[in-house]
């Protein structure tokens, strides 16, 4: 099941680049938002609330564009890019089993820690991103990876 993110910021942001906002608003008007963007670079995006995702779950989320799949292993969450780098296959439909994801369509499989691959026919890695968990919340920062 895929969740899709949609920004509510109307105003200029770069949020906008993933996905689209009309009207601007005016510049003494708040833009409440699924984005946090300051100093106009955006910083998080908010994926999902941690009660979506069940241990030992994984949850696609469409962000524009991008889709990205978030696991639960053990109350830790991690997030990386949904499909699979070895064929066109979701993740989110794989077998999560402690911090490795089995792509459903091969069965190879990928670290979703650190988004190395574990087993073949895969060879690429996964893009991992940097999660945060604030307040009951999951957010990930597009622009930085999860090492970082």
């Amino acid at each position: 099941m895929s969740t899709t993110v949609q920004p509510k910021c109307k105003g200029t942001c770069p949020a906008q680049t993933i996905a689209s906002a009309s009207t601007p608003l005016a510049p003494d008007q708040p833009a409440p938002c699924e984005m946090r963007c300051a100093g106009g670079a955006l910083e998080l995006v908010r994926l999902c609330a941690i009660s979506d995702i069940p241990r030992s779950r994984i949850k696609a989320v469409d962000i524009g564009q991008l889709t990205l799949a978030v696991y639960n292993v053990d109350g830790e969450f991690f997030v990386t890019d949904n499909r699979c780098t070895h064929g066109e296959a979701s993740l989110a439909d794989g077998m999560l089993e402690d911090d490795v994801i089995e792509c459903a369509l091969h069965g190879g499989a990928f670290n979703v820690r650190t988004g190395e691959v574990v087993y073949r026919p895969c060879t690429k890695p996964l893009r991992t991103y940097k999660v945060i968990v604030e307040a009951g919340d999951i957010f990930v920062d597009l622009q930085q990876t999860a090492q970082d």
